[in-house]
């Protein structure tokens, strides 16, 4: 059949490829088929019997009259795309594929962390002309490079790529949040801000919270809080479930291992979650920092430094983010029972100003409307 009728919408399918997928999270009793076209992957959820009949159909096998109760709505094709794969049901995926869009390439396999280095640049400069005329940040220019994260291979990256990836990759979303959603303005919607927004990469779907704490923070300490358990809505999967990409079509599997990069402590003052108490700089890593541990260490260094240096610092005494007292176990000079306080400023004694000798920690739930790149400030 040449063509295929999407309620208001009519797609040429000549020479396309028709093949089947079992379905998402939330539609387990149901049946899918794609149809993969040179250009996009249209991908549906029916009964079944109804999935048999258009395979058949598209096929070329029975005759032109679509099945019965066949009939797909265009924007309900859209609601199942984004609603219902996905715990929580209530996230909110920002790089989401339009079914009926073309499809993006995919980042090159050996250049995933320039891939990501030059999206962040992009989108801090659209965050920052959005501040300044005072609209909503769009992302259009962003938009075929934010889709082509659901398609990256994570295999090839080495240790140091791996974490460079995903750190560019959580402020790639940070910055994509704060311009589509905006900045909340009450610790509720904080709350909710950094459990739902989220990005498909590699055909799984991640929140900022899921990304700081089940991929970048998975093999370091688990925060030291009540609230933790409160306020941090994950999806735990295991190795089968990250090995599935459950994105696309294509049937590739991931290795586990590409979710779970190499623990560092140092990634906790790296990564800047927009709060007002913190820096207004986003370090971008780029392949640079990726060419030898030398390298690597040297710009996380910087990083962790420019952190550092933001923070206010009165007679002899840094302020530091709420959040280190709660993961004061990272702190690699930490001993039992020792004060978050000590472990710290011990720590970080190579990081901090001259005269530094102590610190306190403050709390601060206000996020920024803009972000900058570090280097440029």
């Amino acid at each position: 059949k040449a063509q295929m009728k999407l309620g208001r919408s009519t797609i040429s399918v000549a020479g396309a490829t028709v093949g089947r997928f079992d379905p998402p999270v939330g539609f387990e009793s149901l049946a899918g088929f794609f149809v993969e076209l040179p250009v996009r992957v249209l991908r549906f959820v029916c009964r079944a019997e109804v999935v048999d009949q258009w395979v058949a159909m598209l096929e070329g096998t029975v005759g032109d009259s679509p099945p019965v109760a066949a009939t797909m709505d265009a924007e309900l094709c859209r609601d199942m795309w984004n609603t219902g794969r996905w715990k929580p049901k209530e996230r909110l995926i920002l790089n989401e594929r339009d079914p009926l869009s073309p499809l993006a390439p995919p980042p090159p396999v050996n250049g995933a962390v320039d891939y990501t280095a030059a999206l962040l640049r992009s989108a801090l400069s659209s965050l920052q002309a959005s501040s300044s005329t005072g609209g909503q940040a769009v992302f259009a220019d962003q938009q075929p490079a934010l889709r082509g994260l659901q398609f990256v291979d994570l295999t090839p990256l080495n240790a140091r790529e791996l974490w460079c990836f995903w750190v560019n990759v959580y402020h790639v979303l940070l910055v994509v949040s704060l311009g589509q959603v905006g900045a909340p303005t009450s610790l509720s919607k904080v709350v909710q801000f950094f459990n739902k927004c989220s990005f498909i990469v590699a055909g799984q779907a991640f929140s900022l919270a899921e990304i700081e704490h089940l991929v970048l923070r998975v093999n370091l300490c688990k925060p030291k809080t009540y609230l933790a358990k409160v306020v941090l809505d994950f999806w735990r999967r295991g190795d089968w479930e990250l090995s599935c990409d459950v994105a696309t079509p294509l049937g590739r599997r991931n290795q586990p291992s590409g979710f779970r990069p190499r623990g560092d402590w140092r990634v906790n003052l790296v990564l800047n979650a927009g709060l007002r108490s913190g820096p207004i700089g986003v370090w971008i890593f780029g392949q640079e920092a990726c060419v030898g541990e030398e390298e690597w260490t040297a710009a996380v260094d910087a990083a962790v430094r420019h952190t550092v240096r933001s923070c206010p610092v009165q007679g002899g005494v840094i302020t530091l983010p709420q959040q280190l007292a709660n993961i004061a176990d990272d702190a690699p000079t930490q001993k039992p029972k020792q004060a978050a306080e000590v472990s710290w400023v011990s720590s970080l004694e190579s990081y901090l100003p001259a005269g530094v000798t102590s610190c306190k920690f403050k709390s601060e739930w206000n996020l920024r409307t803009c972000l900058e790149e570090a280097a440029n400030i």
